[in-house]
C-alpha cells in the first residue's frame, strides 16, 4: 500500500477506532478496512486486491449493461406495440371512413343516374374514353360511339366534336362551349365538381329531344387524374311543360283589349 494509506492504518494501531482507506491506483491493493478491537488486543484488517476489485467492478458494470440492455429492448418493445396498436386503429378509422364514402357515393350516384337513359366514365386528364358508351333506346341497347365511327379507346373531344351533328342549331353555341374538354378542366380547377347543361338534339331523323347532361368532376388519388362521370337524362316533358305554363302566365297577366265601342 502507498505511504499515505499505511500512515492511516498505523494510526489505528496504537490510538484505536477504524477506517477504510483507498489506496493509489499504483498499488496493488485496491482498498483496505481496518478495525481495532481494543478488548481483545487484535487489529482487524480486510483488504481487497485491485484484481478481485476491478473483476467485482467489471461484473456489477456487466450486470448493469445487461439490465439497461432489457430495459432498453422492453422499452423498444412498447413502443412498438403502441405504434402497431395505433396504426390498427387508423387502419380501422380509415376503413370505417372510406366505408361511410364509398356508401355516400354509392347513393349520390344512384341518386344522380336515377332515370337516366345513358351514363358513362371519361378520362379528362388524358382525354380518352376507356368503355364503349351504351345507352338504351326504345328498350334497346345502343352504341354511341358506332353512331359517330368510333371505337373504344378513344378521345373525349373527339367524341364531344362528332357529336355536334347531333345538336339542334339553337343549342349548338351553349353545347360547344360547355361540352368541351378545356372549360371543364377549368371548371374543376376553379373549384367546381359538377357542370350541368340542358340542350336539345335528335333523338332520331324526325324526333327532337332535349337533354340534361351532368358532368361529375372527381380526382383519382393513384393517378392524380380528373374523372368524370357523364349523366345523360330527357326531360322535353318537363320543358315543354315549363314553356306551357310560362305562356299560360303571359296570357294570363297581359291587359285585355280595350273595347273600342
Amino acid at each position: 500500500i502507498d505511504n499515505t494509506t499505511a500512515s492511516n492504518v498505523k494510526n489505528i494501531f496504537q490510538n484505536g477506532g477504524s477506517g477504510a482507506f483507498l489506496c493509489d491506483s499504483d498499488n496493488k491493493t485496491d482498498n483496505i478496512c481496518v478495525i481495532n478491537l481494543p478488548d481483545n488486543d487484535y487489529v482487524l484488517i480486510q483488504t481487497f486486491p485491485k484484481k478481485i476489485t476491478q473483476k467485482m467492478t467489471r461484473d456489477e458494470n456487466l450486470i448493469g449493461i445487461k439490465l439497461e440492455t432489457v430495459l432498453i429492448s422492453m422499452f423498444i418493445i412498447y413502443i412498438i406495440s403502441l405504434l402497431i396498436r395505433a396504426t390498427r386503429e387508423k387502419e380501422q378509422t380509415l376503413q370505417a371512413e372510406r366505408s361511410v364514402a364509398d356508401r355516400k357515393e354509392r347513393q349520390y350516384r344512384a341518386a344522380i343516374t336515377s332515370n337516366a337513359f345513358c351514363t358513362f366514365e371519361f378520362n379528362l386528364t388524358k382525354d380518352i374514353i376507356e368503355n364503349d358508351i351504351v345507352c338504351m333506346i326504345d328498350d334497346k341497347p345502343v352504341s354511341l360511339l358506332d353512331k359517330i365511327g368510333l371505337k373504344a379507346p378513344c378521345k373525349v373531344s373527339e367524341c364531344f366534336e362528332k357529336w355536334k351533328a347531333f345538336i339542334l342549331e339553337e343549342s349548338l353555341e351553349e353545347y360547344s362551349t360547355i361540352v368541351n374538354t378545356e372549360y371543364l378542366k377549368e371548371r374543376f380547377d376553379e373549384g367546381e365538381t359538377e357542370v350541368n347543361i340542358d340542350y336539345w338534339g335528335w333523338a332520331s331523323k324526325d324526333i327532337q329531344m332535349c337533354v340534361r347532361q351532368s358532368f361529375i368532376m372527381t380526382l383519382d388519388y393513384e393517378t392524380n387524374d380528373i374523372m368524370v362521370m357523364v349523366v345523360t337524362k330527357e326531360i322535353t316533358d318537363i320543358v315543354k311543360k315549363q314553356k306551357e305554363q310560362t305562356q299560360a302566365c303571359l296570357l294570363y297577366t297581359s291587359p285585355s283589349p280595350r273595347d273600342t265601342r
